[in-house]
């Protein structure tokens, strides 16, 4: 993380990405390592900032889904501390994400169960 003079998150440096997260920003992952977020992305919107800054500093692990106007994605987005200084994120398509709850494996189960034996 990037603070200013009163400690408030201003930006953030790429220090680790692999190419699932080049895919997501759209952007090859040796153009992102070692550079600031706000110095690939004209459009930054500070919620982001927010978020990350309470991982680094508070040691809290955060969860934020929201649309990314810099990439014209909806992103979910673990982020959770590492060491002083710094967060880490995970990063993830929302719109390409599936979501199953407990109720409906069981009945998916189920179906299978009898699919696979009639006679239950």
């Amino acid at each position: 993380m990037v603070f200013n003079e009163e400690k408030k998150a201003v930006d953030w440096i790429f220090r680790y990405g692999n190419e699932a997260l080049a895919t997501l920003e759209k952007l090859p992952l040796d153009k992102m390592i070692g550079n600031s977020f706000s110095s690939l992305f004209s459009n930054m919107d500070a919620k982001w900032l927010h978020v990350y800054e309470r991982a680094t500093l508070y040691g809290e692990t955060l969860e934020i889904m929201d649309y990314s106007p810099e990439i014209d994605t909806n992103l979910k987005i673990i982020c959770f501390p590492t060491f002083p200084g710094h967060c880490g994120c995970i990063l993830f398509n929302a719109d390409q994400m599936k979501s199953i709850s407990e109720e409906n494996h069981l009945v998916r189960l189920a179906a299978v169960a009898l699919k696979s034996n009639p006679t239950i």
